[in-house]
Formats: C-alpha cells, sequence, structure tokens
C-alpha cells in the first residue's frame, strides 16, 4: 500500500466520517418530519371543545375564542331544554329532540353550525350539558386560519431543510479546521524527529530532541528510542575513536619497542663482523647483549600475538570444573620465592573450603602470574601485599592489593590498553606494557570483570570478579 501524507489521510478520513455522520442526521430529520406531517394528516384538532371550558358553576363559563368567531353556549337540562345562553345566541331552539342533538352533534356537510357538547353536574346535584355552537362561515374562517398554518409548516419545512444542507456544511469546516489543528500536532513533532535525524546522518550524534509527550504515547516512544540510539551512536563513535588513537599508540610503542633491541642487535652483530680483534670477554658480552634483546623481543612477539590470539572469533578457552582456592594456593606458593626477596609483607586470605569454578587454569595463571609480578617489581621492599579471595552474591571475588606506590590517575583510565606501564616510563628495565591488555581480556573470556580501586590503606587494589555459574568458552 502507497504510503500517504499524513493531512490527506485525516482530510479523507474525517471527509468519510462527515458524510456518513451527515447521511444519518439526514435520514433522521425526514423520518422526524414523516411522523410530524402523519401525526397533522391524521388528526384533526378542533379549535374549540365543549369539555375544555365546561365547569359546575356554568354562570362563570367563558367561551374564549368561540365567541370571537360569532359563536355561543347554551346550558340545556335533563329534559333537552335550553335554560341558559352565554354570548349572544344566532338561533331560535329552545328544546331540543334526540335525534336533533344526534344530527348538530355528527359531521355533516350541510350543517350551519359546528357544535361540540359536555355534560357536567351543579353544585346542587342537577345534571345539565353544556352546547357550544360556532356558525359555519366561521369555521371557512378556521379552514383559512389551517391554511396559514399550512403555510407556516411550509416555513418550518424550509428551515428545517436548511439545517440538514447546513448541518454537513458546517460538520466539514470543523473537519478541516481539526485536521489542520491534529496535522499540525501531528507534523511538528515528526519535523523535530527529522531534523534530529538529519543532524545524526550528518555524523552529530551528540543530537537530541526534546518533545513533550507521555513516554507510552507513540510520540513518547520514539523521541525515547531516538535519544537512546542516539547516545549508543554516540559513545560508539567515542569508543571507536579511542581505540584508533589506542591502536596508533599501540603501533607506535610496537615500533618503539622493537627498534630499540632490533638496533642494539645490529650495532653488536656489525661490530663482531668487523675484521678487527676483539678480546674473549667483550666478545662473550656482546653476545650476552644480543641475546637479551633477542629474547625481549620474541617475549613483545609472544605477547603481540597473545593478545591478537584473544580477539580472534575462534578463539576458545579450555574450561575445566575446579576448586578455585586451591588454584590459588598454587600460585601464591608459586610466586612466594620472588615476592620474599623483594621484601614484601605478604598477607593471605584464602578460604579453606572448596570453591569451584569453571575456568581455564592456563590462562588465568598468567592473569595472577601478572598481578603478582608488577606488585613485586613496582614497589619498594617493606609493602604489604594482600591476596584475598571469597564468594558474594553468586560471583566469586579475588583481591590482589598493596599499600605501595600506587598508581597515577592519570594511568587509571588506560592501564588496560596494550603498552600501557605501569611506572609510566620506557626503560629496558620495564615491561612491555601488554600483561594487563592480556589479564582484562582473559578475565573478559571467562564472563567476568578486572578493574581497578583504591583506598585510605591501600593505594592499588586490582579485583576480579568472576561468575559462579558455569561459563562459556570463548
Amino acid at each position: 500500500m502507497k504510503a500517504r501524507k499524513i493531512y490527506p489521510t485525516l482530510m479523507w478520513n474525517y471527509l468519510m466520517i462527515i458524510l456518513i455522520t451527515s447521511l444519518v442526521v439526514i435520514t433522521s430529520f425526514v423520518y422526524v418530519g414523516y411522523l410530524i406531517y402523519q401525526s397533522i394528516e391524521s388528526n384533526t384538532i378542533p379549535m374549540i371543545k365543549a369539555e375544555d371550558i365546561v365547569r359546575s358553576d356554568y354562570h362563570n363559563i367563558q367561551l374564549g375564542e368561540a365567541e370571537e368567531l360569532g359563536g355561543w353556549a347554551e346550558i340545556i337540562n335533563e329534559s333537552n331544554e335550553v335554560i341558559h345562553v352565554i354570548g349572544e345566541k344566532k338561533d331560535s331552539v329552545e328544546r331540543y329532540t334526540v335525534s336533533e342533538l344526534y344530527r348538530l352533534l355528527s359531521y355533516s356537510r350541510d350543517k350551519d353550525v359546528y357544535a361540540s357538547a359536555a355534560s357536567f353536574e351543579t353544585e346542587d346535584g342537577a345534571v345539565y350539558s353544556l352546547l357550544v355552537k360556532v356558525p359555519k362561515e366561521a369555521i371557512n374562517g378556521a379552514i383559512d386560519l389551517m391554511k396559514n398554518s399550512d403555510q407556516a409548516l411550509n416555513k418550518v419545512a424550509l428551515h428545517l431543510l436548511f439545517s440538514i444542507l447546513a448541518i454537513p456544511v458546517l460538520l466539514m469546516l470543523i473537519v478541516f479546521i481539526y485536521t489542520f489543528w491534529t496535522a499540525k500536532r501531528i507534523s511538528r513533532p515528526l519535523q523535530t524527529i527529522a531534523k534530529g535525524l538529519t543532524r545524526m546522518v550528518g555524523g552529530n550524534y551528540a543530537t537530541r530532541i526534546d518533545l513533550k509527550a507521555v513516554p507510552e504515547s507513540e510520540i513518547g516512544q520514539i523521541r525515547d528510542a531516538f535519544n537512546v540510539l542516539s547516545e549508543r551512536l554516540e559513545n560508539s563513535e567515542r569508543e571507536k575513536k579511542r581505540l584508533e588513537e589506542s591502536k596508533q599508540r599501540m603501533l607506535i610503542d610496537l615500533s618503539h619497542d622493537l627498534k630499540t633491541p632490533m638496533t642494539t642487535i645490529q650495532g653488536y652483530a656489525k661490530t663482531l663482523s668487523e675484521p678487527i680483534e676483539i678480546d674473549e670477554e667483550k666478545k662473550k658480552r656482546y653476545l650476552k647483549i644480543i641475546y637479551n634483546k633477542s629474547v625481549r623481543m620474541t617475549a613483545l612477539i609472544d605477547s603481540m600475538f597473545e593478545l591478537l590470539k584473544l580477539d580472534a572469533p575462534d578463539f576458545h578457552l579450555s574450561l575445566q570444573r575446579k576448586d578455585f582456592a586451591d588454584f590459588m594456593r598454587e600460585m601464591v606458593a608459586e610466586h612466594y620465592e620472588q615476592l620474599d626477596e623483594k621484601r614484601l609483607d605478604i598477607q593471605v586470605d584464602l578460604p579453606h573450603e572448596s570453591i569451584m569454578l569453571a575456568f581455564d587454569q592456563h590462562h588465568m595463571s598468567r592473569v595472577v602470574a601478572n598481578l603478582l609480578t608488577n606488585a613485586a617489581k613496582y614497589n619498594p621492599p617493606g609493602t604489604k601485599l594482600r591476596i584475598a579471595l571469597w564468594q558474594e552474591e553468586g560471583s566469586v571475588v579475588l583481591e590482589i592489593a598493596d599499600n605501595g606506590r600506587g598508581i597515577s590517575d592519570k594511568l587509571k583510565a588506560t592501564l588496560f590498553d596494550p603498552f600501557v606501564r605501569g611506572d609510566d616510563a620506557r626503560s629496558t628495565a620495564g615491561g612491555n606494557g601488554l600483561g594487563l591488555a592480556i589479564a582484562y581480556k582473559i578475565v573478559q573470556k571467562h564472563g567476568g570483570m578486572l578493574f581497578l580501586t583504591s583506598s585510605s590503606t591501600e593505594k592499588t587494589i586490582f579485583s576480579i570478579r568472576l561468575p559462579l555459574n558455569e561459563q562459556k568458552s570463548g
């Protein structure tokens, strides 16, 4: 179905509604008019009825309109004698027979008067009848009045017809105004959203749209979804930029770390290859330097390979369910001599009960070894080193903390990026800056988190949080 603009669509819908409404209104008016016509057609309403003016005190009966038309009233007793006249009597009848009364009260075109009668009882208990008479010429005048009434009805009918024709026009005008107003209410937020999308497509991911709408409404949902999407794109762009900068820095650092030992190796190799006499002691020293530099380059290349391998899509951990507390006891024992040589004050807090966890022992050993080695390498003698392990809220938490030199705030934000060293120095004595980056990725692969914090008593706290549920390799 071809998409249409919102204004014509609303206009078409409202026109259909008004058309249907108009048909219903017109049909209703026609039906009501028909009922009125039937009522007038089937009912002849006398102008004057005796029963409307009769009363027990007949001396006070008022003829009203009948008298104005030249009519009069007669009070007849039980013997059908006229005992009292109201108004000016136009005939000489003083007594009626039953047949005369019957003919007088029945409908006949040759009658001289129009008559109606009503019986009543006086206050003293006598039963009389009120006979109202209106001359025939007065009846002809009433017919003329009825003709005038027809003219009035014609005018009423014209007004009704005008109303019937005016209602659809009025409703169409209302619909037009309402449609314009509704379309404006809808198009304004849509225009705001369209402008926001245009800015976002242009690369301005900091764009946010501000619309006054209920969150549950369609416009509110679009607004919230747009703002969430733009925020994610902005964060993604920021992260992409950071990764690009990290990549550039990594390539520069890698070039630097490879160039320095390579230059040294080339210099000493050239010296050894030249036809000059060099004593055996110098040869041995030069060869040892060449060997040490090559070992350093090999270690750097191996670390780079390890880091790239962790990012490969086909990389999988070799998970085995083992006692993590027992694993940590082995790691502390393995590095105890190294830590003791640095004269660190070691405090070990490992639980006696088993903590069963699915983890890759080879890769996790590298994580713990890196943290313990860094603690020994970058802290002065006498530093307190705390190694603690416990369970909380479905997780295993390992902390390796010390009160040594600490890490500067400048480094904390990028500490887990490649080629960032804890001593912030480019010296041959330092590491290659890949250890913490590799450790961070290994913990991530286990579904856990590695983060750095500090406290008033411990300047450096490395925390590893691993889920107790069985992890998926990858």
